[in-house]
């Protein structure tokens, strides 16, 4: 069936419009092909083939309709609308949607542009006279016009969106006109022709590129109204073009700092440049001077200036370019940028934060702990101890950091104080690592020691002091050893499906036991019973039976009501987890799950198990195991006779439910 019909929300006379329709098969079996059509006041317009369409697919399809004049249509989507296809509902094939066609709008003037270009002597360009923002360009005429000693037109070629259909180049008067075409029609920004143009005058020479419309036409045959942008053609050698583009200097710009201003140079022009330098003025005076190897054209490098004002106030901040003239550039004017900004008086320091943090590390292993300084400026040097259980952990190792070079350190582990002094003799800002001091645990699972920090003394490049307050830190050392998971048994190992029926007290249900044991205690014992409770069940708890969370025994309950688990033997996988995260997954728990009915043994209840009973009762099969063939009564055995075989037989009809 048609389950929607979406149009545009103009649709214009003379003017190809795009119809699309959702055909649906609600049906019950898959369609073989058929044809869609589209009507317009009961005239077919269109049609459209689909090869399938799967039973509660849909699929959408799009029509082309050009209305010939305004007025209200009643377009009609017919699915099968040569009846291809049997059909459960022959009469709903068919949805109609009312709408008004309207006058197609007088079009704007597009604009026909050929762009300004630059190229190197007895070089040549490809230049697109280009179309803009046209709807359905159908085929126009347009020259250009040039200097001929300047520059000369060597073809013409086609584009994507028009097809040549014929040039004439006259480069000894300086003119090439193209007549050009699109069948079928195209909208929006359009290369009406590429023209190839070489230069053949001298460098420093350039020609204006005038465009003359002779005719543009839609694919309706209207006239389009245009407007022309001419162009240029400059023949000059390449060069490269440094340019500074953005200037960058911190939110806050102090004295007596040092202070990070960034720029980025590029080069716009059409050549590599080699190594030049790149200058910071403050006020006219230089600040500072970096050097740029090379920069590829079309490429930016960010550089950086360190710049220390003595004095607060206003200054103006200058970037040049190639600021020793060491690059012949293309435009040698546009070498400099400015920024004013305002220097502020250094502001009072606040207390930075020296912290060591936390850390948790199994018996016998190590761990580097940085001790780290945040929201420093201009870091100098400083001595800082820290002190620690020598019972639960020692220092093995004093190291510098890349903010910070230890300088002489003093490891005490018989009284659990280590100290070091470090410095940055060139000054860092932010948070940074003062030093790196590495433990090794020493003390057993479960102790603890504080990591202490006493400051003596930090200060800046400007040998100012720098308040600090500290956060301490802990090491706390685990046990990594998983527990040790034993005797995994199901009492019974062999039960029965529980599908709600009553069972034999016992038959249907199974005791699941492991031992388990760990040094530092056990803090959960889970087991995945997905395989015979289905998904969901895939980390049900134990409890302890039996002991305490170091060594015990940890049991859990359980049925089978999963009936994609019966007649199966399980892999129950146990997961023991110590207090300290460790886990052991290794252990299974055996368990197999029998259908109760199923005498032969094949995953399914039916007529050949009743057949098996009958025939057993008159001596001709061996006797069944009544804890599956003994079906009646229902929670208690009595042997297997012709009761158990009657009330399978009747369970197969839908007399009786299963077994």
């Amino acid at each position: 069936i048609p389950a929607a019909i979406t149009t545009p929300a103009h649709i214009y006379a003379n003017t190809n419009n795009t119809i699309n329709a959702t055909i649906e098969n609600t049906g019950g079996a898959d369609a073989a092909a058929f044809n869609v059509s589209l009507s317009a006041n009961g005239t077919v317009v269109d049609e459209v083939r689909l090869d399938s369409l799967s039973a509660g697919a849909s699929e959408e399809v799009s029509f082309e309709w050009t209305p010939a004049s305004t007025d209200g249509y009643e377009l009609c989507v017919v699915a099968d609308s040569d009846d291809e296809v049997e059909e459960s509902d022959e009469t709903n094939n068919e949805l109609c949607k009312s709408v008004t066609v309207e006058e197609r709008p007088k079009p704007e003037k597009v604009r026909v542009d050929i762009g300004n270009y630059t190229i190197s002597p007895d070089s040549s360009v490809k230049v697109p006279i280009m179309i803009y923002d046209i709807q359905d360009y159908g085929t126009g005429t347009i020259c250009v016009k040039y200097d001929p000693l300047v520059a000369q037109v060597t073809s013409v070629s086609s584009s994507p969106d028009s097809a040549v259909t014929s040039s004439n180049i006259d480069n000894p008067n300086g003119t090439t006109c193209i007549s050009a075409w699109n069948l079928t029609g195209v909208s929006g920004n359009i290369i009406f022709a590429y023209v190839i143009i070489k230069a053949v005058g001298p460098e420093g020479s350039s020609t204006t590129l005038n465009l003359s419309v002779s005719k543009i036409e839609d694919t309706h045959y209207n006239d389009i109204p245009t407007y022309t942008v001419n162009g240029s053609l400059i023949i000059e050698r390449p060069r490269p073009d440094l340019t500074p583009i953005v200037i960058t200097t911190p939110a806050n710009i102090y004295a007596n700092m040092s202070n990070t201003v960034r720029a980025t140079i590029e080069n716009i022009g059409d050549e590599d440049a080699s190594s030049f330098n790149v200058s910071l003025t403050a006020n006219g005076s230089l600040a500072a001077k970096v050097r740029v190897d090379s920069l590829s054209a079309g490429a930016s490098e960010e550089v950086c200036f360190e710049w220390m004002p003595t004095s607060a106030g206003s200054y103006e901040l200058c970037v040049i370019a190639d600021s020793d003239t060491e690059v012949e550039e293309s435009n040698e004017t546009n070498n400099e940028l400015c920024e004013s900004v305002t220097v502020k008086e250094r502001p009072k320091i606040e207390k930075v934060r020296v912290d060591i943090g936390n850390y948790t590390i199994p018996s016998d292993s190590s761990v580097k702990v940085p001790i780290t300084i945040y929201n420093i400026q201009d870091y100098g040097t400083g001595t800082i101890c820290v002190k620690y259980n020598p019972l639960a952990a020692q220092v093995i190792s004093v190291s510098s950091s890349p903010n910070s070079t230890v300088i002489s350190s003093n490891i005490d582990n018989p009284y659990g104080i280590t100290c070091v002094s470090a410095w940055n003799t060139t000054g860092v800002s932010g948070n940074i690592v003062f030093a790196y001091v590495t433990f090794k645990a020493v003390g057993p699972g479960g102790s603890f020691s504080s990591l202490n920090l006493t400051v003596s003394r930090i200060k800046d490049i400007y040998y100012n002091d720098v308040p600090t307050y500290t956060v301490n830190g802990s090491l706390i050392i685990i046990d990594d050893a998983p527990p040790i998971v034993g005797n995994p048994i199901a009492t019974p190992s062999i039960i029965l499906n529980d599908n709600g029926r009553a069972r034999v007290p016992g038959t249907n249900i199974s005791r699941l036991n492991v031992s388990v044991a760990d040094a530092s205690g056990v803090h959960s014992v889970t087991i995945n019973l997905t395989p015979i409770l289905g998904p969901g069940h895939d980390s049900v708890p134990m409890c302890l039976i039996k002991g305490n969370n170091k060594s015990g025994i940890w049991s859990v309950t359980t049925n089978a009501n999963y009936d994609p688990g019966v007649d199966k033997m399980h892999y129950l996988h146990v997961n023991a987890t110590d207090i300290f995260g460790n886990s052991n997954t290794d252990k299974c728990i055996l368990l197999t799950v029998l259908r109760r009915g199923d005498v032969v043994r094949d995953n399914k209840v039916d007529i050949g198990d009743a057949y098996y009973i009958a025939r057993y009762t008159v001596g001709l099969e061996p006797e069944p195991n009544e804890f599956i063939a003994g079906v009646v009564p229902a929670d208690s055995f009595d042997g297997v006779d012709m009761s158990d075989a009657l009330y399978i037989a009747r369970y197969t009809i839908g007399l009786e439910p299963a077994p």
